[in-house]
Formats: C-alpha cells, sequence, structure tokens
C-alpha cells in the first residue's frame, strides 16, 4: 500500500460576497470533481479552524468566510 500525502494551501478569497451561494457552489463542484476528498477551513488567527467537506455548498456556506478572509484548503 502506497502512503498518502495530504497537500495544504492556503488562499484568500477574492469574491465580492465571501464564500456565499454561486461561490460555494462552483468550490462544491469542483471538489466533487476530484478523485479525493477535499476539505475547507477558514483561517482565523492564523490557525485553521476545523475542515469541512468541500463538496457540500452548505457546508462551505457555513464557514462565514468573506471576502479578503483566508480559507485553507
Amino acid at each position: 500500500m502506497r502512503g498518502v500525502s495530504t497537500v495544504y494551501r492556503r488562499v484568500t478569497v477574492a469574491s465580492a460576497v465571501g464564500l456565499h451561494a454561486r461561490p460555494a457552489s462552483l468550490l462544491a463542484n469542483a471538489a466533487r470533481a476530484r478523485q479525493h476528498p477535499v476539505t475547507v477551513a477558514k483561517v482565523v488567527d492564523g490557525a485553521a479552524a476545523e475542515p469541512v467537506d468541500a463538496a457540500s455548498v452548505l457546508a462551505v456556506m457555513g464557514l462565514g468566510v468573506g471576502h479578503g478572509e483566508e480559507v485553507e484548503l
């Protein structure tokens, strides 16, 4: 069995409405198209909060990420 490596990336949300309905839907669709699970977590004070399933529009919207805030994928 091969080892599994995890890749993290922090990005700043550029959407004027943050990760609200349409941007969250675009992210969820992209996550569902991936072969492996994708998670997203809001970064607060430099630390990533509890990640959620990026394939779930409601979970992504529930993070309450606004414009200019950072998330970790």
